[in-house]
This record gives C-alpha cells, sequence and structure tokens, in this order.
C-alpha cells in the first residue's frame, strides 16, 4: 500500500499515519521530498487495508498494491543478471554516493514528487 500525503503535509500529519501501522504490526517506508511524502507500507494486508488512512489529515491518496512485487527486490528471483546486474553491495554504495551528493546540494535523493 502506498500512502500520498498532501503537499507539505507536516510531520504531525505523518505520524497519525505511521502510529496505526505501527500499532498493528505494519511498517511504514518514508519518501521524503521537499514537496511531497510517500509512505510505503509493508505488511499483512487484510490488516494494513482494513485502517482508514485516507480520512486522516494531510493524506491525499491511499493507493493499494494488488500486484506482488517481492520477487523484483529479492536476489534469488532476479530476472536479470550479467554485466548490468547490481549487487546489494553495490547497490548500497551507489545510494550512499548519491545521498552524499544530494546532501551537497541541499537536495533529497529521489527528487521531487
Amino acid at each position: 500500500m502506498l500512502v500520498i500525503m498532501k503537499d507539505h503535509a507536516s510531520a504531525s500529519d505523518i505520524q497519525q499515519v505511521v502510529d496505526p501501522l505501527a500499532e498493528v504490526g505494519a511498517e511504514a517506508h518514508l519518501s521524503r521530498a521537499d514537496i511531497k511524502t510517500i509512505i510505503g507500507v509493508i505488511g499483512d494486508r487484510e490488516v494494513r487495508y482494513s485502517l482508514e488512512l485516507g480520512g486522516l489529515p494531510g493524506v491525499e491518496q491511499v493507493i493499494r498494491v494488488l500486484t506482488p512485487y517481492k520477487l523484483v527486490s529479492d536476489p534469488e528471483h532476479a530476472r536479470c543478471d550479467g554485466p548490468q546486474s547490481l549487487t546489494t553491495t553495490a547497490f548500497a554504495e551507489l545510494m550512499e554516493d548519491i545521498a552524499a551528493r544530494a546532501a551537497l546540494e541541499g537536495k533529497v535523493p529521489g527528487g521531487v514528487l
């Protein structure tokens, strides 16, 4: 599930989404940019979908992700290999480099949504 917050949502609004997720054992992964915050939610589908997050302050939209994307992030089931592949370690190093470069420019990795 993805929770799209309204432009410039406050920290309080974001926390009002994250807290109920934690209470039911779901994980919230925040992606923040200058204007927009998106919360990726991982956990039991039925429990996640039972929460009424769409009516909370600061929430613009709740998107249910119905297609299972777990295989994409599992190296054992990757559908791409060879010289263009990126190992977990190389990816982590790349992300650190991107974050450092973004910080130098006062930006957030991922850009503005």
